[in-house]
């Protein structure tokens, strides 16, 4: 095994005996979601341009055709952080939940130990 995975088994151990501990649920969410979630949260406008978006289309595979047959009508995008997901569960009377989930995000403008493309959230 890899040092740097064996950090994060650590690391992501120790988060779990303390959300625990501190009587969190863990839930996992997707991470690929759809761009709804993050025009209702808000972050669709303010971080569009910072996430990984994929059109929701089923590419062509035809040789030298176009990459999508149809124009994409709706987006779907890794998820940079974790908001709107749990915003869905604090909706449901589920306030304390957490995720050992990586983000991921296309910039630079991010800071800290998000700096890198993924992170864990």
């Amino acid at each position: 095994m890899r040092r740097g995975y064996t950090i994060w088994l650590a690391l992501e151990g120790y988060m779990r005996r303390r959300l625990l501990d501190a009587d969190y649920k863990e839930v996992k969410t997707p991470q690929l979601m759809d761009s709804r979630f993050w025009e209702a949260s808000g972050h669709w406008g303010k971080y569009r341009e910072n996430m990984f978006v994929v059109p929701d289309v089923v590419p062509n595979t035809e040789e030298g055709g176009k990459v999508f047959k149809e124009e994409p009508k709706s987006f779907l995008a890794l998820k940079p952080m974790n908001c709107p997901a749990h915003a869905d569960f604090s909706s449901r009377g589920s306030s304390r939940t957490a995720t050992c989930r990586c983000a991921s995000r296309n910039s630079d403008a991010a800071t800290g130990t998000s700096r890198t493309v993924r992170c864990m959230v």
